[in-house]
């Protein structure tokens, strides 16, 4: 990853740290935190990044231990694999089910970040913890950030977006395993 491209990265990462900070100071019971992991477990599809996004998560899967990363590698081949059915959920191959923790966390893609904290035209970015704050009115004043837009700056900046077993079957370096 170019200091160019890392820099530009950076910068929307900073804009999403930014905006979830504001939730939560607005509303500091926000259900978002370690050990909440309702948005890894049920995903309707595998996470979804540009090409910088993926080399920046990429460079946190080869920071794991050996036999983290088989299990990772293994759980990504997986995604590759299924037939997608109606109602069915993806888990995050990076989540570490004991600790309700992503394993990469520093490294995680825009979508990871966002989710929770931005919605859409397209539907709310959220799981069914903050649907039931929203439809309580406990999200009364909270700004959320601009799930559509800030997409397509992703888009803009870094290109394509494909899924995250795309891009792991696309690396040399997974050619061994």
């Amino acid at each position: 990853m170019s200091h160019a491209e890392a820099g530009q990265l950076e910068v929307i990462y900073l804009g999403i740290a930014e905006r979830v900070g504001a939730a939560i100071e607005e509303r500091p019971l926000w259900p978002c935190r370690r050990g909440c992991d309702a948005c890894c477990r049920r995903l309707a599809n595998p996470p979804e990044m540009t090409a910088a996004e993926w080399r920046l998560l990429y460079r946190g899967f080869l920071q794991l231990p050996a036999a983290a990363q088989e299990v990772v590698a293994a759980q990504i081949m997986a995604l590759s694999e299924r037939e997608p059915a109606a109602g069915e959920f993806v888990t995050c191959p990076f989540l570490n089910e004991e600790q309700g923790a992503c394993r990469v966390y520093d490294f995680r893609p825009a979508a990871c970040r966002m989710y929770g904290f931005y919605v859409s035209r397209d539907g709310n970015q959220w799981c069914n913890d903050i649907q039931a704050l929203y439809e309580a009115g406990e999200l009364e004043g909270v700004i959320l950030g601009n799930h559509s837009a800030l997409n397509r700056e992703l888009a803009r900046c870094f290109g394509e977006v494909k899924p995250l077993d795309v891009w792991y079957q696309a690396e040399p370096d997974n050619e061994r395993r």
